[in-house]
């Protein structure tokens, strides 16, 4: 029968207890009396009339089923039980067609509740319970809001029914103890929700603007003594918030302690609206819940009750939640556990299938926090600047007993822990990393109202009763993160906050005279010291909406005199190699050497490796990198998430910043450049902290032959791309592609471009205004970064045999800061023989490998020009005709020698 037919009840028709009609008329016939041919009609009518047939259950048969989706079977402590199932179609209930006796029900029905199945009625004849499972309705999604309720005509409600989801079988699960039980599914939507805040000591009022206010300050002690004084609030609902928990008063299911404390409690709400408690679990809780319940709601007060997560496991919510007016859930201060991932999800899901979502809350924090292991304690906003440390000159550079000298350079650093420093977007939180002594590492979170409106959006997931907001009411209260409960309450979206910032000041009589700001690049900083003569400091502070200092130093500027100036002679042009031509053994011409300093300067530079693993983080830190390059070769169709989400995540957690380089597979026919630049839109938004647009795009092993040219490159890859990225995430700093570098094409050819040819076309496009920093590949030396001549190769004049020759062209195209993405010696040493293509590295020994890649890191952050370098590579052992392996630092063995020479030279 279907749900537009207006028969009130459908029915299972059950075997047992019928006779079959064919003997009942056989019967009839061969009497042919009338007298007992009715009698007989009447007691088969009996027997097999509509809502009759009850079925037994017992250990043989313990289940039964209604087509229209209902299992029920025997409870555990029921052995059998007579049971009948019916149903009331959904569409006949809703339009008042199922008959006088539900009308009252459907009148009863409240407006937040929209249902989505029949209405399923279980009848039983004997003592015991029913287990159910209930086939999950079309319509369901989202399953967040599906709940089922009961029919009580008692009280003439519908009640919340407590179940479980089950979605691996597509049922939701229950259980019914009290018969008839009239049971339906259906989506709960509350209208309206109400907004409370934890009001701390010492915090500022904020309880007028709320209309629920929970009042910190109460605690119980392991006596059972109550102790304290709840915080003051001019909210309309106020209630004590009462702590008890972490070695305090367990004696819950002891008669007379249970009785004191219930008397103690009734006593401090006297003066408010009823009581929160904030209690551990433990034996007997459930029922000294129940008890003061009973006694607060005799004299119309309230009584709240919170659990705390992450897991919920070893509360009865579903007995709590009869006691309690709401029930809060508070999960802790970990802001991971809030991501979709996390454990805030599930908690809530658990938490709504056990109590009905108008009598659920959610509790959130808003203060900063500092998380190491998974476990979360708040910070305050000094003590997680402090950890930046003080400033401090570089060791060498600076004696306060003598003025500096106009013209030099002062090289002035932070001295604190403080690793890495970036915005978590799915968070919307700036964060910091550091080791503790212990050597573990920690995430400093900065709360915002991006943030706060975030996990907040779960109570509207849940369609949940009542949010509250610690940390806003508090002493440490973040600035202006309250804001982020408006937007969440409006459903406004906000923006993120502004990234950390660190800056840098030179101050003198005058004011400032040098000011730079930046990313954590800026811990060490260089001042070109100014001409006049006199007295400054060098200040440092952070910034996020509103500056923090962190320390300074005071210096002296000396007077000198000047001195006459020895014009320079004019370099001369080096030759470009023809394609093709052969290399002739030419005399060794004699090195000039630029002289190298014996540490890593301030300024902007940051220092990072390539891998493919990230198997080797605590020896990446060590050798000082706070960067690490990942290799995604993109395809249409890639999933950014899927594709590179989990790389960006594992990195963050290990306290890297994340550099992703996104070509194509190579030897690509076409590029589909609208497919490419979504994608690396969509990568953004996942929060990396660089991107580079492709790679080597000027060999055709790399881009499609034919198509090789510095202008397309720029017009339909680079500026879309540069606008995406910016559009999804302003913070991700975008690199230009690094060409290979090549003298082999004479300016361009089919197959490739020069790298000089390829990147003047890029500079005369504009590549200026769609990059962070230019992308540069040195990987090709064989004599230590501080030389600028004497390669004893054929052409060792041409550009690329040399760490300033690379560095003096790409700074000298764009005048943009140039990242290294690529910057490596390759030594055979411990490898078979190198293929014949880069025969040129065989007398390349592992030491000089560690060395130079010292010194080039030492050169480029004096230069005041690289923003980036990525030693190719930490850790590929790949050696074949691209013998990768001989580049890698960790050499075969598991030895790492570059890591002790870059450690070596750490400010």
């Amino acid at each position: 029968m279907s749900e537009n037919e207006t028969q009130p009840e459908n029915e299972t028709e059950f075997d047992e207890e019928q006779p079959t009609a064919p003997p009942s008329i056989v019967w009839i016939g061969l009497a042919g009396g009338i007298g007992l041919a009715v009698i007989a009609l009447v007691l088969f009518l009996v027997v097999i009339r509509p809502g009759e047939g009850f079925t037994q259950l017992d250990a043989a048969a313990p289940s039964l089923y209604h087509p229209d989706g209902l299992t029920v079977y025997l409870a555990p402590g029921t052995e059998e039980i007579r049971a009948k199932l019916t149903t009331v179609p959904r569409e006949s209930f809703l339009n008042g067609e199922a008959g006088r006796e539900w009308e009252t029900a459907l009148a009863a029905l409240p407006p937040q509740v929209t249902p989505l199945s029949p209405i399923y009625v279980v009848e039983t004849r004997g003592e015991g319970a029913l287990g159910a499972d209930m086939a999950i309705p079309n319509g369901a999604d989202p399953m967040a809001l599906l709940d089922l309720y009961r029919w009580d005509d008692g009280s003439g409600e519908w009640v919340f029914l407590p179940s479980q989801q089950n979605a691996a079988r597509q049922v939701i699960t229950f259980q019914v103890d009290s018969f008839p039980a009239n049971v339906i599914a259906a989506h709960t939507v509350l209208s309206s929700l109400t907004a409370g805040v934890v009001v701390s000591q010492g915090g500022p009022d904020l309880g007028s603007s709320y209309g629920l206010a929970l009042l910190e300050g109460v605690s119980i002690d392991a006596a059972g003594q109550i102790t304290g004084t709840p915080a003051p609030s001019s909210s309309e609902t106020a209630l004590p918030l009462v702590e008890n928990r972490a070695g305090g008063f367990t004696a819950y299911a002891d008669p007379g302690q249970q009785a004191a404390m219930i008397e103690g409690l009734v006593a401090l709400a006297a003066n408010y609206d009823g009581l929160a408690l904030d209690f551990d679990n433990g034996e007997g809780y459930t029922d000294f819940v129940a008890a003061l319940a009973e006694t607060l709601h005799e004299q119309d007060k309230r009584l709240d009750v919170m659990v705390r997560g992450p897991s919920l496991a070893g509360y009865n919510l579903a007995a709590l939640g009869e006691g309690a007016d709401m029930l809060w859930y508070a999960p802790g201060d970990n802001p991971a556990d809030y991501l979709p991932t996390g454990s805030v999800r599930d908690a809530l899901g658990e938490l709504v299938s056990q109590v009905d979502r108008a009598q659920v809350g959610l509790v959130v924090d808003a203060l900063n926090v500092d998380v190491a292991e998974g476990a979360a304690t708040p910070i305050t906003r000094q003590d997680a600047l402090a950890l930046f440390g003080q400033v401090e000159p570089i060791p060498g550079y600076f004696d306060p007993a003598i003025p500096l000298t106009p013209g030099s350079d002062l090289p002035v650093r932070l001295t604190g822990r403080v690793e890495s420093m970036g915005f978590d977007l799915p968070l919307g939180m700036n964060y910091l990393t550091y080791h503790d002594d212990g050597g573990t590492l920690h995430h400093v979170y900065f709360a915002s109202a991006q943030s706060l409106q975030r996990k907040l959006a779960w109570a509207r997931f849940y369609s949940l009763g009542a949010v509250a907001v610690s940390g806003i009411a508090h002493p440490d209260a973040v600035a202006g993160v309250e804001e982020g409960v408006s937007a969440f309450l409006n459903q406004q979206q906000l923006n993120s906050p502004p990234a950390l910032a660190l800056v840098w000041r030179v101050i003198g009589e005058a004011g400032a005279v040098a000011e730079e700001e930046g990313d954590l690049s800026l811990l060490q900083f260089l001042w070109e010291v100014v001409a006049n003569p006199g007295s400054y400091e060098i200040v440092a502070a952070v910034d996020e909406e509103g500056e923090s200092e962190l320390g300074r130093l005071a210096v002296e500027v000396a007077e000198v005199t000047p001195v006459a100036e020895v014009p320079e002679e004019e370099p001369t042009p080096t030759a470009t190699p023809e394609p093709g031509e052969e290399e002739e053994p030419t005399p060794t011409p004699e090195p000039t050497d630029v002289p190298v300093p014996n540490a890593i300067a301030a300024g902007l530079f940051e220092l990072g490796g390539q891998t493919h693993t990230l198997e080797h983080p605590d020896l990446m830190h060590y050798a000082g990198m706070t960067w690490v390059k990942f290799q995604h070769k993109w395809g249409p169709g890639d999933d950014p998430s899927g594709s590179v989400g989990g790389r960006i995540q594992q990195a963050h957690s290990l306290g890297f910043k994340v550099l992703l380089s996104i070509p194509g597979g190579e030897h690509p026919d076409s590029i589909d450049y609208n497919a490419y630049v979504s994608y690396l839109g969509g990568v953004a938004a996942l929060g990396p902290d660089a991107i580079e647009v492709w790679n080597e795009m000027n060999l055709d092993r790399e881009w499609p032959a034919g198509q090789i040219d510095g202008t397309a490159y720029v017009t339909n890859m680079l500026a879309p791309a540069y606008q995406a990225i910016k559009a999804a995430n302003p913070g991700v700093m975008v690199i230009s592609g690094a060409p290979a570098p090549t003298g082999a094409f004479g300016g361009c050819a089919t197959n490739g471009c020069d790298d000089w040819f390829y990147i003047a076309q890029m500079a005369d496009a504009g590549a200026g205004s769609y990059m962070d920093c230019v992308g540069a590949h040195y990987n090709e030396g064989i004599i230590p970064p501080s030389q600028t001549s004497g390669d004893p190769r054929a052409f060792g004049d041409f550009y690329s045999r040399y760490f300033y020759g690379m560095l003096n062209l790409y700074y000298g195209t764009f005048g943009k800061p140039v990242c290294f993405t690529e910057l490596g010696y390759a030594s055979p040493e411990g490898y078979p023989d190198l293929p014949s293509t880069f025969s040129w590295a065989a007398d390349t020994s592992v030491a000089e490998h560690a060395e130079w890649l010292a010194q080039a890191a030492v050169l480029a952050s004096q230069s005041g020009q690289v923003r980036l370098m990525i030693i190719f590579s930490v850790d590929i052992t790949q050696y074949g005709s691209d013998p990768q392996g001989a580049y890698a630092m960790i050499r075969p063995g598991g030895g790492c020698p570059a890591c002790d020479a870059l450690a070596a030279v750490q400010p």
